[in-house]
């Protein structure tokens, strides 16, 4: 097994898929976590200047979704042998990114912090691909403010998801060690 080591900010997000992959399937890893007030200093030696970073035996890697894949392969969850299971995976994948850039502000842009980010959200800006998710696929409060909350009863499929990952027992207790 490879030596690995993890960087991401000290904070659940772009990184999290990962942690929980390498949780799930046993992978030890050096879990770097860097606290926000020391970016500005560490950002320019970092690729692409962002996080996530992953270190495989000295070499560095970035992009989360491809880091995703990677621990997701070393854990025996992501389809390795099945190019076509991979499509469906990184299509789910991709639909998640899409997701995540809607509700994530961008840091370079303070106007679209927090406060009304999301007021202008509605079940249209999810509908196509939820609808679609949940067809893939045919379970706790855990719905993002201001997003409106009926939409988990309209796509049954996204809360199940979340309940089924966060109660898998290697990942109750990756949650639990760190705390």
């Amino acid at each position: 097994m490879p030596t690995l080591k993890l960087t991401y900010f000290d904070l659940p997000s772009r990184s999290e898929i990962t942690w929980l992959a390498f949780a799930i399937g046993g992978i030890a890893f050096d879990d770097c976590r860097i606290p926000c007030n020391q970016w500005p200093v560490l950002k320019p030696a970092t690729p692409y200047n962002q996080l996530s970073i992953l270190t495989v035996d000295g070499h560095v890697f970035s992009q989360s979704h491809a880091i995703a894949r990677y621990a997701g392969a070393l854990s025996d969850l992501y389809p390795t042998s099945n190019p076509v299971a991979a499509l469906l995976v990184d299509k789910v994948d991709n639909f998640n990114e899409e997701i995540l850039t809607l509700l994530i502000p961008a840091p370079s842009n303070p106007i679209q912090r927090r406060s009304g980010r999301y007021a202008k959200l509605d079940s249209s800006h999810f509908d196509c691909g939820l609808g679609h998710l949940q067809h893939c696929r045919s379970a706790q409060e855990w719905w993002l403010p201001d997003i409106p909350k009926d939409m988990s009863d309209v796509y049954p499929i996204i809360p199940s998801i979340y309940r089924a990952v966060h109660s898998h027992h290697k990942v109750v207790a990756w949650y639990a060690s760190q705390h």
